[in-house]
């Protein structure tokens, strides 16, 4: 984890980085008083895993579908 993770309702979110060693970023969801797991969004990958919704407008279409190597932060 290279974020301080941030509560929201009953929620704790954290992310990692992901740009070194290969590592894909990511954004978890944990449930406050279970610890489980809620949801995870990874920023790249495909949309299912990026929680890209049928509604989601691209800002450069250009890079529609490439794997740019994002981190979160």
């Amino acid at each position: 984890m290279t974020n301080a993770p941030i509560v929201i309702k009953d929620l704790v979110i954290a992310g990692i980085s992901g740009g070194e060693f290969g590592v894909r970023g990511r954004v978890t969801a944990y449930d406050v008083n279970s610890g489980q797991e809620a949801w995870r969004a990874y920023s790249t990958g495909p949309d299912s895993e990026v929680k890209i919704g049928p509604d989601f407008i691209v800002n450069y279409p250009s890079h529609k579908g490439k794997d740019l190597g994002v981190s979160t932060w």
